[in-house]
């Protein structure tokens, strides 16, 4: 029996999700600027993670 969502909880599906993580990224590109063009270890593990969660 799944978990019901609490009232206040917003549910997207996987298009919204891609878009939402696209989004984000495209904006930590411009806000790192050119600079930061290979990631730090940490940020590099947290995107796949990211990633990885939103495959599911």
């Amino acid at each position: 029996m799944p978990n019901p969502a609490p009232q206040d909880d917003v549910q997207i599906n996987r298009v919204h999700s891609g878009a939402v993580c696209k989004e984000i990224g495209e904006r930590l590109s411009v806000a790192l600027g050119p600079q930061s063009i290979e990631l730090q270890p940490r940020l590099l593990s947290l995107m796949k993670r990211l990633v990885e969660q939103a495959g599911h």
